[in-house]
């Protein structure tokens, strides 16, 4: 009895272990997000660039203008000691790993609450194929529609790039995903390039030192900063933090949507922690 569980705990920990093995990119393709978020007015939008970073049977996603906006910080707060958005706005800091042949996905976020990553569900989108066709960026794509979290999402996807990956939690498809809109046309992702790679040393998993966390301390945590965000913080660092009413971090809790976003990318229900 001993050994089996012994057995089944190192069956357990290789099948972790595979599914976060990284593998050597064989791709980069780099996508543009356009995001009008808030339905009662159609000039805010938001407008950011992401990179896709491919393998065999892995993909990490994330985003080009933060790792950009993180080198110019780091850069300035050698010489200012200020640690201030270049631009005065924040991109988006989570990173979203597939691993396709184990069929897990993990998400990472590097915030004012940590570094950490989580394990999340693993959920198919039910793709329907459709016969239509048309030229995008000279690459011959199909037409195929899906709802995801409740999104109607048209993809565009190019079966002479075999990978199921696409931008953001768009996968699943049998050719990279080139474009997808949601049925509003409020959410739209566009490749912009596509570079081939070969004998690369860059990997699909996450490019820092992350903490795991299991799900059920990130619900925990999720619900420690909805109910009191400053508060959590205080207690975790160990400071007396006062800040204006004004202040963003008063009234958001980073693991969820802000408040001013009344079109997130995923339905709001499916943000709330239970």
């Amino acid at each position: 009895m001993k050994k089996m569980t012994l057995y089944l705990f190192s069956l357990m920990f290789c099948v972790k272990l595979i599914a976060q093995t990284p593998e050597n990119i064989t791709a980069k393709a780099k996508y543009t997000l356009t995001h009008n978020y808030d339905t009662a007015n159609t000039s805010l939008i938001i407008s950011e660039n992401y990179i896709l970073l491919l393998g065999k049977n892995t993909s990490l996603y994330k985003s080009l203008d933060r790792q950009i906006q993180d080198s110019i910080m780091y850069a300035n707060f050698k010489k200012t000691k200020s640690m201030s958005p270049p631009s005065g706005k924040r991109f988006s800091d989570e990173q979203i790993f597939f691993n396709f042949k184990q069929k897990k996905i993990f998400s990472a976020t590097n915030s004012i609450v940590g570094k950490y990553y989580v394990e999340r569900s693993f959920e198919n989108i039910v793709w329907n194929i459709q016969s239509e066709t048309k030229i995008i960026s000279n690459l011959n794509c199909q037409k195929a529609v899906g709802e995801f979290h409740g999104r109607n999402f048209t993809a565009w996807f190019c079966k002479d790039l075999p990978f199921k990956a696409g931008p953001w939690k768009l996968v699943g498809l049998p050719g990279l995903i080139i474009e997808a809109k949601d049925i509003t046309n409020r959410i739209e992702f566009s490749l912009t390039s596509f570079e081939s790679i070969a004998n690369s040393s860059e990997t699909t998993f996450f490019d820092t030192k992350f903490e795991e966390i299991s799900w059920d301390s990130y619900v925990k945590m999720s619900k420690s900063i909805q109910d009191d965000p400053i508060g959590y913080i205080d207690k975790k660092f160990g400071l007396k933090t006062t800040l204006p009413n004004n202040s963003p971090l008063s009234h958001h809790n980073p693991l969820l949507p802000k408040k001013m976003i009344n079109f997130p990318l995923e339905a709001v229900k499916f943000y709330t922690i239970q």
